[in-house]
């Protein structure tokens, strides 16, 4: 998925602490550190753009 911060990967629905998360991963990125970096996003099965999601509480997130 294209998205502002770079090229990112949506590896699936991940359980963390009871709670649904989407695990995502960076392909590409505008800053080269964060390419491989995973993070997680709040589950929300509506959601159909990276601009929809929302940060886990605890995760990074890219700018």
């Amino acid at each position: 998925m294209s998205a502002v911060p770079g090229k990112l990967l949506v590896d699936g629905v991940v359980r963390v602490g009871g709670t649904e998360r989407f695990s995502l991963r960076m392909l590409q990125a505008r800053d080269a550190a964060h390419v491989g970096r995973q993070f997680f996003a709040r589950h929300d099965p509506a959601a159909e753009w990276f601009d929809d999601l929302r940060p886990a509480p605890g995760s990074w997130w890219p700018a």
